[in-house]
């Protein structure tokens, strides 16, 4: 009796792409993979498995002949090194037995970047009063933030406000997750600096923290109210959107050229601006409600990226 050898090949395993050395917890990995016979054989049908050990994590069946495998996978949430391995197991194709092969898979997990944002600060806040800011934070990778915590420090780094974001992302965005936190302003009046933290410890994956700073001058209560019109030199018609500015007090003109303001008493440099109009810098002693008028000419033809007079 004469038994027949069946024939042995070698498979040769490749990515059509190589993997990331560090790819972020919890994300997608996609696996394009390539297998071919030393000989040219037709591999359809054959199984490769992706190992961990001696875990299978995903198996595979039905490689295609000159096209890359395509394998979507969720990477661990934890952060780690991970070693793993893609396995062509000794199988028989077509009368031919084709032999083990593997391919090493290794990577590290990276936590996700996390950015902030503070708005709506207000540019003045009355000493010793509760005022609002809006804070959002953002995962690079799109995660959902909703209940993770922000605080606001002062410049000794001490919290003096906090808040959990909220479940839904800002209007507009796929991503931002936001909180209104209130806060006090200081006892003593003068220009603060604060910074927005978000620590990302209680992130359901890793997250980098993230901080940004914010300011604002913290003033008197206001005891006048200033109203500034402010109109076209030549026809003395309103003018509308104008920014005003005394000191740390901002307004803009409505559509009657009139802008208010509620300060304290106190000296003050009155300064405007409009992409079409100017006025020059004014000094101002503010000791009871008053009303200004001012007459603006147009910005010269050659200077129309004027700015603060």
């Amino acid at each position: 009796m004469v038994t027949k050898e069946i024939a042995t090949h070698q498979v040769v395993l490749g990515f059509e792409e190589p993997v990331a050395g560090e790819i972020p917890a919890g994300s997608d990995l996609v696996l394009r993979l390539k297998v071919s016979c030393s000989a040219g054989c037709d591999l359809t049908g054959g199984t490769v498995r992706l190992m961990s050990g001696e875990e299978t994590i995903q198996e595979v069946s039905g490689t295609r002949p000159n096209e890359a495998e395509e394998s979507a996978l969720k990477v661990p949430k934890e952060l780690g090194t991970y070693s793993w391995t893609v396995l062509f197991p000794r199988q028989e194709a077509n009368g031919v037995v084709h032999e083990e092969a593997s391919l090493p898979v290794t990577f590290a997990t990276k936590p996700h970047e996390s950015s902030l944002a503070v708005w709506d600060v207000p540019s003045t806040a009355v000493t010793g009063e509760r005022f609002r800011v809006k804070v959002g934070a953002r995962s690079s990778g799109a995660c959902v933030l909703k209940g993770t915590k922000v605080d606001i420090l002062d410049t000794d780094d001490a919290v003096v406000g906090s808040g959990q974001l909220g479940d839904t992302p800002w209007p507009g965005t796929s991503a931002l997750y936001w909180k209104e936190v209130e806060l006090t302003a200081p006892a003593k009046e003068g220009i603060v600096s604060w910074t927005a933290r978000f620590a990302a410890t209680d992130s359901e994956l890793p997250h980098t923290g993230a901080r940004v700073q914010f300011g604002f001058a913290a003033v008197l209560p206001p005891e006048h109210r200033l109203t500034i019109k402010i109109v076209e030199q030549d026809t003395e018609k309103p003018i509308e959107n104008v920014q005003v500015r005394l000191g740390p007090f901002r307004s803009a003109t409505d559509e009657c050229g009139v802008a208010e303001l509620s300060m304290p008493k106190g000296s003050y440099e009155m300064t405007i601006w409009h992409p079409r109009w100017e006025s020059p810098s004014t000094q101002v002693e503010v000791f009871e409600d008053a009303t200004i008028e001012l007459r603006s000419r147009p910005v010269p033809e050659d200077d129309p990226d004027a700015r603060w007079a």
